[in-house]
């Protein structure tokens, strides 16, 4: 079992944890004298961190000689790489949907796309940032930013009228 755990990248989790020796035990003899852990919980490895504990339910009727395991598991979803304060413009693309006003955003492209310089000689990356920001100049030029949806003010005012009314009665 070790070895396919090696091969597969996994982890075997329930050796880790320290409980009580009722709580380790898988597996009971027939003479119920013996009892033996040999019920494990196999991982990957990557998310084996978020197992915090591993036990024996001595008192489940599985029907069995075997113990039920019972996990505490906790899933952390990772948050890098996301920026809060950054906030992406959202081009009034409906503008397009007119014929003259998308040959006149295709010319403007065209345009700013010949004043770069030679992209032949430069890195992909720095390429494709000159490139991204032509069309986005063009965008903002022609198209112009979507303008930002304003929400219903009706929750505002009723959760203020709401709240000064229990402050009052409280």
């Amino acid at each position: 079992m070790i070895d396919f755990a090696i091969t597969k990248n996994h982890a075997i989790s329930s050796m880790l944890f320290q409980h009580k020796r009722i709580h380790k035990e898988t597996c009971r003899s027939p003479d119920e004298t013996t009892s033996n852990q040999i019920d494990h919980v196999m991982i990957d490895s990557r998310h084996a961190a978020h197992i915090l504990g591993v036990k024996s339910c001595r008192g489940a009727d599985c029907d069995s000689d075997h113990y039920m395991l019972k996990i505490k598991y906790q899933q952390w979803i990772s948050t890098t790489g996301k920026l809060s304060t950054q906030r992406s413009i959202k081009y009034n693309v409906e503008y397009l949907k007119e014929g003259t006003n998308t040959k006149e955003y295709r010319n403007k492209v065209e345009e700013l796309l010949q004043v770069l310089p030679n992209t032949e000689d430069q890195h992909v990356e720095a390429a494709w940032e000159d490139i991204k920001q032509a069309i986005c100049k063009a965008a903002d030029n022609i198209l112009g930013q979507k303008p930002r949806t304003v929400r219903n003010g009706w929750y505002e005012k009723n959760v203020r009228k709401c709240l000064k009314n229990r402050i009052m009665h409280a």
